[in-house]
């Protein structure tokens, strides 16, 4: 039986909110794993960004316990840690195998009298000697191999996006709605707090070398935008869904929601921290997208100077021609006087 629609008021836009962070929270590494993967290299991360954001995950975790957070936000944090522990590992073992000598070939061993190098008069191909000598077909075209295509993504970021906000809501329909769900401990905890601030910084400063690393290479190739979105969006879920708590209590509603945002705030600090750097990272995949366009089609520095060069030399020949004709034109003249 399909449950019934539950009124769309404040807490349940809450609701909704903190389903949907979650929903996002859960696919976040996806993305980065899937393109590792296809890449076969994890070159474009930053190995201190997943390793200072891996400590904020354990920080996370101990402040949870400590506070008495909701099991599902528990959870969700042990997943999250992870999950981040398995895209570690996958950069590592990719920087490993890159970074791996490629064994070099022996050189063949010079020929001995008494077995002397058969002489061939045929399929020399002296042009091209790595080339095998089927190419001289006249058949066969003398063309170099072409690269295979870049593999198209299985789904449109903006469909992926959708998705995962639509398994958001469906989450949030299905689960059970009524009063005698119990509310989150609203018990300031020191210590909770304590971790919790410290995991908001790790988070902080883990955006940090990944920023710095992009600026570097003025590139991010390797690195899926999605990761970054997905973390955003999740972040911003997060902190509509705290905002938007709705107090229970008979009592008064202002003093326990203060008090609600007073339990959170480690953790609200931590998303919209995130969410500023992530925005930074965004805009670098803007940047340096165009950058790389402008590259492709023939724009960079050093070709529009190379233009230059040429112009100004054709202008210089230019003048000579003109100045060889005009000094002809007048010693033509003066011998005819």
């Amino acid at each position: 039986m399909v449950p019934p629609l539950p009124q769309l008021d404040l807490s349940a836009l809450s609701g909704i909110a903190g389903s949907v962070s979650i929903a996002f929270w859960v696919a976040v590494f996806t993305p980065q794993i899937l393109l590792n993967f296809r890449r076969k290299s994890a070159e474009g991360l930053s190995l201190a960004f997943l390793v200072v954001w891996l400590a904020g995950d354990v920080f996370n975790i101990v402040g949870g316990v400590l506070q008495g957070v909701l099991p599902t936000m528990l959870i969700l944090a042990v997943y999250y840690t992870l999950a981040d522990l398995l895209l570690l590992l996958q950069c590592l073992y990719y920087n490993r195998l890159n970074a791996s000598p490629t064994p070099t070939p022996t050189p063949p061993s010079p020929p001995s009298p008494e077995h002397p190098l058969p002489h061939h008069h045929h399929n020399h191909n002296l042009l091209h000697p790595s080339i095998p000598a089927s190419h001289l077909s006249p058949v066969t075209p003398l063309l170099p191999p072409t690269p295979p295509p870049p593999t198209a993504p299985l789904l449109s970021p903006l469909l992926t996006i959708l998705l995962i906000t639509l398994s958001g809501l469906a989450g949030w329909y299905l689960s059970p709605h009524s009063s005698s769900t119990p509310p989150p401990s609203q018990t300031f905890s020191p210590a909770g707090q304590t971790f919790g601030y410290l995991s908001a910084l790790l988070y902080l400063l883990s955006r940090i070398p990944q920023i710095v690393l992009n600026y570097q290479r003025k590139s991010c190739e390797g690195v899926s935008v999605l990761f970054f979105v997905f973390a955003g969006i999740g972040n911003a879920a997060f902190v509509v869904s705290v905002v938007g708590f709705v107090p229970a209590g008979e009592g008064d509603w202002r003093e326990e929601w203060r008090r609600h945002l007073a339990v959170n705030a480690s953790w609200l600090v931590g998303s919209l921290g995130t969410m500023v750097l992530d925005a930074v990272v965004f805009w670098q995949f803007v940047v340096y997208q165009k950058v790389e366009e402008w590259d492709e089609e023939g724009w960079d520095e050093d070709e529009m100077d190379e233009e230059e060069e040429e112009e100004g030399e054709r202008e210089r020949r230019n003048e000579g021609r003109n100045g060889a004709r005009n000094g002809g034109r007048n010693g033509g003249s003066q011998a005819e006087r």
